[in-house]
């Protein structure tokens, strides 16, 4: 099956959703003895791609540092082989999917990965200006999602909001932990090089953000 992944962020940009479509891109390879060819599509910034990723031409997304909005030119030439539409995203990209999809008539399927409404902040913090940009953001975010196939969500909280929001069906489907990476280690020598007493002891491992 030819995979292919349209993503408003990749590499060299450091996040969930980057790291979360690198380790999916492995595995779908993986399965079947190679059986899957997964191809990504994303905003051309300075990555090297590698085989099977192709990169589209951006602009800066001055209110987001480090984002960039694609440009996906001439798109249906590079995804024409393609079985099935996977979406990470909501913007440039994911409307490159759409149209991949709707040209080919294949099925897409969109993983949510962040509320971008929660993002406004970096944009504005005028009030009048907020929910003017949330209405419109709200309307494009159902239509995008209930035109999808499946929408998938990595909690329960997130669909809850989808629901509430007017999409109309999600599947709940963690991203994944890489357990040859995340696993149970010896702490005695972590503890003594930080001088951590005993006890229950809470580390966060993520982006830190104005909306976190």
């Amino acid at each position: 099956m030819n995979i292919g992944i349209f993503t408003d962020t990749y590499f060299p940009q450091v996040n969930g959703v980057t790291y979360t479509i690198d380790l999916w891109k492995e595995r779908l390879s993986d399965t079947l003895n190679g059986a899957n060819e997964v191809s990504i599509y994303y905003p051309k910034s300075t990555y090297t791609p590698q085989e099977n990723e192709f990169p589209f031409k951006s602009l800066e997304f001055r209110f987001y540092q480090e984002y960039r909005i694609a440009v996906p030119v001439r798109i249906s030439r590079k995804s024409k082989n393609l079985d099935i539409v996977h979406i990470h995203g909501l913007f440039s990209m994911a409307i490159a999917g759409m149209y991949v999809s709707k040209r080919h008539k294949l099925p897409r399927i969109l993983t949510y990965h962040t509320p971008a409404d929660e993002y406004l902040e970096y944009i504005t913090r005028r009030q009048s200006l907020k929910k003017t940009l949330m209405k419109i953001y709200n309307a494009w975010e159902k239509k995008l999602l209930n035109s999808c196939d499946i929408v998938t969500a990595p909690s329960c909280v997130i669909k809850e909001r989808l629901l509430d929001k007017g999409v109309n069906d999600v599947l709940v489907l963690s991203n994944g932990i890489d357990l040859d990476f995340f696993r149970r280690v010896e702490t005695a020598a972590f503890r003594k090089k930080h001088n951590i007493g005993s006890g229950r002891v809470i580390g966060f491992c993520g982006r830190l953000g104005y909306e976190k």
